[in-house]
């Protein structure tokens, strides 16, 4: 199994090295452009939903992801100490299938990321979201 990880912190401007990160991850990986592409977008996804919505206060977090990948699939476990969020209790909103000009704001990016996704998994433990994503490769 191989297994890296990349620590990020909660600033908007952080979010270029996901996409860096992959790039090299496929290269060292041998993953296809196009499940870099859905990494890409999913992690995207959650970690500006992280950033935008999980911190009550001005600090600096560090939101850790973890990668780790096996012969069928890669695995991301995203870490953070911001407020309790389980992605899994978030109903459809029923948006998804509408036009542009009659959708509500929110909840797309949830939508994209259990579609993109095989499996998720989640759990709060000593004061961390702990974000299980899987994908096969």
């Amino acid at each position: 199994m191989k297994q890296t990880q990349l620590i990020l912190k909660n600033d908007i401007t952080e979010i270029g090295k996901i996409y860096l990160f992959l790039k090299k991850l496929s290269a060292e990986w041998n993953l296809s452009k196009e499940l870099i592409f859905e990494l890409n977008l999913v992690l995207e996804e959650c970690i500006v939903n992280i950033i935008r919505y999980g911190y009550t206060d001005n600090k600096t977090h560090k939101i850790k992801i973890e990668f780790r990948r096996n012969d069928k699939t890669v695995s991301m476990l995203i870490e953070d100490d911001g407020i309790a969020f389980n992605i899994l209790e978030e109903p459809p909103t029923g948006e998804h299938g509408k036009s542009v000009e009659k959708r509500k704001i929110g909840g797309l990016g949830i939508h994209f990321i259990k579609s993109l996704v095989d499996h998720i998994n989640y759990k709060r433990e000593d004061g961390l979201n702990k974000l299980i994503l899987i994908k096969k490769s």
